[in-house]
């Protein structure tokens, strides 16, 4: 679902992997963040 290679690096600075790679760091620290007890839907 990724423009081409070339596309996202203009667009975005990296390369499709990196993007799908950093997303997927983001989801994992989200994740982490929603199954913390400290976390309250208002934090979120």
């Amino acid at each position: 679902m990724l423009p081409t290679t070339r596309a996202t690096t203009a667009l975005l600075g990296m390369s499709p992997d990196r993007l799908i790679a950093e997303i997927q760091q983001l989801w994992k620290m989200v994740d982490v963040l929603r199954r913390s007890p400290g976390a309250s839907k208002d934090s979120l």
